[in-house]
Parts: C-alpha cells; sequence; structure tokens
C-alpha cells in the first residue's frame, strides 16, 4: 500500500506522546509498560495500520491475542483501518492450527487432522485408563487431563513424566499419558495443548522452518504477553530470532502484575514478571507512567507492538 502522509496523520492524530512513540518505533526491541485505560488495543490496531501505510507488507505481519473475543476485536479494529487484508491476526492456539495445517508432519499429524475439544479429551483420557490398565480410583481421569495438559505446557512427553515418576500415582500418568498419545496418532488427532506443543516442538527442532517463518513475518505483535506459558513462550522466543528484529509483546499491567497504578517498570514486582528478558537483546522502554494513568506492560519484543 503507498504511503499517504495523510493516512499517516489520522492514524497518529488522536495519540498522546507515549502511544505514538509505540506506534511509530520502527526497528529493534521495545518494552511497553501499559494498563488498563491506557488504550492498549488502539495502539496495536494503529501500528498495524502504520506498519502498511509506511510501506510494510500486511504478510508480514502477525498479531497474536489469547482469547477469541480479542482476536476478533482486534481483526475488526484493523478492517476498519484499512489493513487487514494478508495479516495474521490470531489466538496462540489458532496460530498453531493454522501452522500445523502447514507443517503438521513435522510434528506427526497429517494435514486433514481432528482437534479435540475438553470433552473430546477427556473422553478419550477415560479410554486410555483402560488401555492402560489404571484404576480410577488411583487416579481421576479429570485429575489426568489436567496434569498432562500442564506436561504438554511444558513441552513434557509421556516418557519424560515416566522418567521422573516417584510413586504409584505419577508412574500411573505417566501411563495413562502414553496411552492417551497413542490414541491420538491412531485417529490423527490433536488436542488443544498439541496446537501449542507441537508447533513449539516443531520450530525448535527445524531450524529451516523458524527461519522461513521469521523471513515470513518481518513484524509480531503479541498481546498479553505475560501470560504465555511455556510452549507459547517459546513459539514466540522461536518467531523473535532474526532476521526480522520486529517483535513486539503487549501484557497488561496491574491485575496481572499486582502492581499499583503509577508503577514503574524498575520496580522489582514488575521485572520479576517480565519473562525471560536475558535471552532477547536490550531495546526501547516506555516506562508506565508514561502512558496514561491506569499501567500495563508490553513486553520486550523486536518492534513495539501498539496497544489499541
Amino acid at each position: 500500500m503507498p504511503h499517504s502522509e495523510s493516512q499517516v496523520a489520522a492514524i497518529l492524530a488522536d495519540l498522546n506522546d507515549a502511544q505514538r512513540e509505540a506506534v511509530t518505533h520502527r526497528d529493534g526491541p521495545m518494552l511497553v509498560i501499559a494498563g488498563p485505560g491506557s488504550g492498549k488495543t488502539r495502539v496495536i490496531t494503529r501500528r498495524a495500520a502504520y506498519l502498511v501505510h509506511t510501506g510494510v507488507s500486511p504478510h508480514s505481519i502477525l498479531a497474536i491475542t489469547f482469547t477469541n473475543k480479542a482476536a476478533d476485536e482486534m481483526r475488526q479494529r484493523i478492517a476498519a483501518l484499512g489493513v487487514a487484508r494478508g495479516m495474521w491476526i490470531h489466538t496462540f492456539h489458532a496460530l498453531g492450527a493454522r501452522l500445523l495445517r502447514e507443517f503438521g508432519p513435522l510434528a506427526g499429524v497429517d494435514p486433514g487432522f481432528t482437534i479435540y475439544d475438553e470433552t473430546d479429551a477427556l473422553r478419550v483420557i477415560k479410554e486410555a485408563f483402560e488401555l492402560a490398565d489404571v484404576s480410577e480410583g488411583l487416579l481421576r481421569p479429570e485429575q489426568a487431563r489436567e496434569r498432562i495438559s500442564t506436561a504438554k505446557s511444558r513441552l513434557q512427553t509421556p516418557e519424560d513424566v515416566s522418567s521422573v515418576a516417584q510413586h504409584h500415582e505419577q508412574v500411573a500418568l505417566a501411563q495413562v499419558y502414553a496411552a492417551y498419545e497413542a490414541l491420538l496418532r491412531q485417529r490423527n488427532a490433536v488436542d488443544f495443548d498439541d496446537l501449542l506443543l507441537r508447533v513449539a516442538t516443531v520450530l525448535r527442532d527445524h531450524p529451516d522452518i523458524t527461519e522461513r517463518l521469521n523471513v515470513r513475518f518481518r513484524y509480531v505483535l503479541i498481546d498479553e504477553y505475560q501470560d504465555t506459558n511455556h510452549a507459547q513462550y517459546l513459539i514466540a522466543h522461536f518467531l523473535d530470532l532474526p532476521p526480522p528484529e520486529h517483535l513486539c509483546h503487549w501484557r497488561p499491567g496491574s491485575e496481572h502484575l499486582r502492581l499499583a497504578r503509577g508503577g514503574h517498570p524498575q520496580h522489582p514486582g514488575v521485572r520479576a514478571r517480565l519473562p525471560r528478558r536475558q535471552d532477547r537483546p536490550a531495546g526501547a522502554e516506555l516506562p508506565l507512567d508514561e502512558f496514561d494513568p491506569a499501567g500495563g506492560i508490553a513486553s520486550d519484543s523486536r518492534q513495539s507492538a501498539p496497544a489499541a
């Protein structure tokens, strides 16, 4: 889309100084501290529009958030700005599903895989109890489902769980987990956790795929970054490798960070909640008190993803 000074001026017109800086920051990491009422969604969507109107292809922009509602709102707002076509705007899970359709065989699934919801997954867990000959008196299916979900979020396989099992219940869990995975493979099915685990594993184990996605997505905007689990964090991390240099993570503030309004990113309570920043290059920061008084966080990234 050709550069238009009037369109850019309209995008920036009603932003305060800190929001404008987040929207227009071009290259390199940025940590944005923002919170309730700070206009975070506006900044994210305006940033996407600003990038397109200053020469970035929409196909090079990936925006990720956590809920379908938030993704729909982001998509609608960006569409209203006339720049959504070709842009990837997804939750982490929807992104995982889309990438698995493309790279599924590398993750052990065929492209026509079925995604099991929680009801389906629990039903298969119960079948796994029978297959593994594990009594529900030793471990309830609901407990097993929750613990397997936690293990998958940490990229732990049934073998990993078995290797650290120290008592009967843990051994039973590993057996059920192994049987559950065998049933999923037989049916070419994945659960919600697999949408993250399998993509994170592919990105970790196949640098060529990671490089292709890094080249494809020059700008990656991640909302609610502080809520990422380990698998989601790894996906963000591998999408944040050179050459893009333009990843921006947003984190809402007070309620998630348990920070008082007016807090500052140098406060130890904030720093403790900024995940794994040691593996990312230093970059620009926009402190909380430069936004509207209600704080929030956009985490470190190669570029700053505005909060709209």
